[in-house]
């Protein structure tokens, strides 16, 4: 096992920056993310990856 051993990555694609902001407002993320939180060792870290 590495550190990492409990690290989960999700990859999401977005057409606009406006569609990920609605979906980060969305009442279901308002509701479920801190939940989710509550349960990660770490924490939540988010990272926005732009491709050219």
């Amino acid at each position: 096992m590495t550190e990492k051993a409990r690290t989960y990555c999700f990859i999401e694609r977005w057409t606009a920056q406006a569609d990920l902001d609605a979906h980060l407002a969305s009442p279901f993320f308002q509701k479920n993310v801190p939940k989710l939180i509550e349960t990660l060792e770490n924490g939540l870290d988010i990272n926005v990856v732009n491709f050219i």
